[in-house]
C-alpha cells in the first residue's frame, strides 16, 4: 500500500528538467533584481487587522505573549506574522505554467 502511494506521488510530479524550465522562465519575466522593489498594493489589507483577527482565534491569555516574543527580533515578527506574508504573496502569486497544471502532486481518495 505504501509503495502504491509513493508511485502515485512521484508519477504526477513534474520531472526535474520540466521544473528547472519552468523556473528559468519565471526568472526572465521576474528577475531576481525585482525581489527587492516590493511596493505594496494600494488595497493592501492592514498588517496590524490581519494580526487583530488571527488573535481572535487564539486562547486570550496567549496572545500577549505572543505578541512580546515578536517583539523581540524581526526574526521573530516575520515567524509570528505568516498570516501578513500570506496576504501579501497572494497579491504577488505567478500561476503555474498550462503544462504543470495538469499535473497534481497527491490524489487523495475519500470513501
Amino acid at each position: 500500500m505504501e509503495s502504491d502511494f509513493n508511485q502515485q506521488i512521484w508519477a504526477t510530479q513534474p520531472t526535474i528538467e520540466e521544473r528547472m524550465a519552468a523556473g528559468k522562465a519565471l526568472r526572465e519575466k521576474f528577475p531576481r533584481e525585482m525581489h527587492g522593489e516590493y511596493k505594496p498594493a494600494g488595497n493592501r489589507v492592514d498588517p496590524v487587522f490581519i494580526l487583530e483577527e488571527q488573535a481572535k482565534t487564539r486562547l486570550p491569555f496567549l496572545v500577549p505573549i505572543r505578541n512580546a516574543r515578536m517583539l523581540t527580533s524581526p526574526f521573530a515578527f516575520l515567524r509570528g506574522s505568516a498570516a501578513v506574508m500570506a496576504a501579501d504573496l497572494y497579491r504577488l502569486a505567478v500561476r503555474v505554467p498550462g503544462h504543470l497544471q495538469k499535473k497534481t502532486l497527491i490524489k487523495l481518495q475519500v470513501k
